[in-house]
């Protein structure tokens, strides 16, 4: 079993309208809701690959629902610590009429220290499940670099494997033995 390490989970909502004037009532054409995360892209590849993966993330809010639902959905095996906050949303007004498109981001935090702990708890819990830790390349938007070096020390502990995105600003020397990946998706197959 894999287990991620990948707190980033989005909620990208198009909301499509026709002639889109900003700080007006527009009418609402159509609504699109889709989920994404490095993670459950490696999940989901792994899974065709016939290796089990274990999705160690956070969420919170109607957004978080929706996570959950789409991780249910998938069957990808999870844990998660729960945020007050409502997940990370990305959400983008199409004008069909136009062509134009306007994102709004909702912007991403560290966890805080009560949330960090207890996603290490998780990780503490988990890991003896598991052949190989992976991380995904946006934990040090999330972590200390000490809770970083603590769930790499636990992996070792343990005999477990890492590995970090090669996109991660990590510094691997300092984590420990932790070797590179990268995961391409081939959109045409």
């Amino acid at each position: 079993m894999v287990l991620l390490i990948s707190p980033h989970n989005v909620v990208k909502k198009d909301y499509y309208v026709s002639n889109f004037a900003p700080n007006e009532v527009n009418k609402m054409l159509d609504k699109h809701i889709s989920i994404y995360s490095q993670g459950i892209n490696i999940s989901l590849a792994l899974k065709i690959l016939q290796t089990e993966p274990f999705l160690l993330t956070f969420f919170g809010g109607v957004n978080g629902k929706h996570v959950k639902n789409h991780l249910h959905v998938n069957k990808i095996k999870f844990d998660s610590v729960h945020i007050a906050k409502n997940s990370y949303e990305k959400i983008n007004i199409i004008d069909e009429k136009l062509g134009t498109q306007t994102v709004i981001n909702d912007y991403i935090m560290m966890a805080d220290e009560r949330i960090q702990n207890a996603y290490f708890n998780l990780v503490k819990d988990n890991i003896k499940r598991c052949n190989l830790m992976c991380f995904e390349d946006r934990v040090k938007d999330y972590f200390s670099f000490d809770i970083l070096q603590n769930m790499a020390s636990e992996a070792s502990k343990e005999g477990i494997k890492t590995v970090v995105d090669v996109k991660s600003n990590l510094n691997l020397a300092e984590l420990g033995q932790i070797k590179p990946y990268m995961v391409k998706i081939n959109k045409k197959a």
